[in-house]
């Protein structure tokens, strides 16, 4: 197990540093959304409210990372150990998002949710290129809304949504929407 990893998602949620941008980090995200309401909307369709058929690879992605991290827990034998951690992380991380400014309080559910999953997958797996992404996201104050297809060419039209996201390894190109 990498708790030092781990450890590192739960003393960034500690910092508080939600919504706030560090200057130059935004050189490192070049899909940036600059209005809230339209990001939510862009969070919303990784939630399956409104999911177009060219986002659904992407979607497909993101839950078959997640399930390759939870199905490796299961095949160890130290699950009991794990699941125990689990619930101390997300205890101190739902505490430490309370911190989300008030402005913002429709995004905690996914706050929430990402940070929980780097933990889970920093623990377990170490560096997973995909829930890296998202950490650094947070890291440097982002909050990461969606995600697109970089290698098909995708693009973010007027509303955020994304265009031509497609193909069995999506994730690999992934490049993600924050504000």
């Amino acid at each position: 197990m990498n708790s030092e990893l781990a450890n590192a998602v739960i003393n960034l949620a500690e910092s508080g540093r939600f919504f706030a941008p560090i200057q130059g980090g935004g050189d490192r995200f070049p899909y940036r959304v600059e209005n809230f309401h339209e990001a939510l909307s862009i969070s919303r369709l990784s939630e399956g409210e409104i999911i177009e058929p060219n986002y659904q690879s992407l979607l497909a992605s993101f839950i078959q990372n997640e399930t390759r991290i939870r199905d490796g827990i299961y095949a160890r034998n130290d699950w009991s150990k794990i699941s125990d951690l689990e619930d101390e992380a997300c205890a101190k991380l739902e505490k430490a998002v309370q911190r989300v400014p008030d402005t913002y309080r429709e995004a905690i559910d996914d706050v929430l949710a990402h940070l929980s999953i780097c933990w889970l997958s920093r623990l377990t797996v170490g560096y997973d290129p995909f829930f890296e992404k998202i950490f650094e996201a947070y890291l440097y104050g982002f909050w990461p809304c969606g995600w697109i297809d970089a290698g098909s060419h995708s693009e973010v039209n007027r509303t955020g949504q994304p265009k031509q996201a497609e193909g069995p390894h999506a994730n690999q190109n992934v490049r993600l929407i924050v504000f």
